[in-house]
């Protein structure tokens, strides 16, 4: 299941983990050293992902870049 959550906005992963009878444990921001944040939206990526244990997740997210 990691394997398809990474990319994934929060949300569509957020999806697929209910799906799946497991819970978000956490949620951590990658965000730069300069500007450090823990909010985060629906729009964020998920660039990691970490099964603490049978039915929790760990996701780490970013902000995706706009072009």
């Amino acid at each position: 299941m990691v394997d398809r959550l990474l990319a994934l906005t929060f949300m569509e992963a957020k999806e697929i983990i209910e799906k799946e009878g497991k819970h978000i444990y956490s949620v951590k921001v990658a965000s730069p050293p300069k500007n450090p944040s823990n909010e985060y939206d629906d729009d964020y990526r998920v660039i990691n992902v970490r099964e603490l244990n049978k039915l929790g997740i760990e996701l780490i997210v970013c902000k995706p870049l706009l072009c």
